[in-house]
């Protein structure tokens, strides 16, 4: 597999969410480099919403500007879905780093959606942000488990 950044808006702040995340990494690491960024979510109001989905996308955008030679995965309800199994496929067919972009609870402008080389939906569910990160550490380790072969995914 490869260098995969998880690149996230906020932190996992229930204990249950970060166990479970920490799980999944911890199987990761030992088939790939895996880094997790977690950018600052900031606090907002209502009124203020379509303001501080921008402040953090745009620091989403600044660290992507620096990286432009990764392949880049944007995870957002708008987004294309695909099976476990054609997930694994499409991944393994990257040559190079791969940043996988959550954003925060308010979501992503289109100016990060227009940066991904795969915009990708779990589900038409929505799922809280937390569960979201969980949700994404579990189907990278079920990715790199079908592209070894091994029994995970049964």
């Amino acid at each position: 597999m490869h260098n995969i950044t998880i690149l996230a808006v906020g932190s996992l702040k229930q204990k249950f969410f970060k166990e479970a995340a920490e799980e999944y990494l911890k199987r990761i690491k030992s088939f790939c480099k895996l880094e997790i960024i977690e950018l600052k979510a900031e606090s907002f109001s209502p009124k203020d919403s379509l303001k501080v989905k921008k402040i953090e996308s745009d620091r989403i955008l600044e660290y992507l500007n620096k990286k432009k030679d990764a392949h880049v995965i944007v995870c957002d309800e708008s987004g294309k879905q695909l099976s476990s199994p054609k997930l694994a496929q499409y991944l393994e067919r990257i040559n190079k780093r791969i940043i996988l972009v959550i954003g925060g609870s308010l979501g992503l402008t289109d100016e990060v959606r227009q940066k991904a080389d795969l915009v990708w939906s779990f589900s038409e569910l929505t799922f809280p942000h937390e569960l979201a990160r969980v949700m994404l550490t579990e189907q990278l380790y079920r990715a790199i488990t079908l592209n070894k072969e091994m029994n995970y995914h049964n």
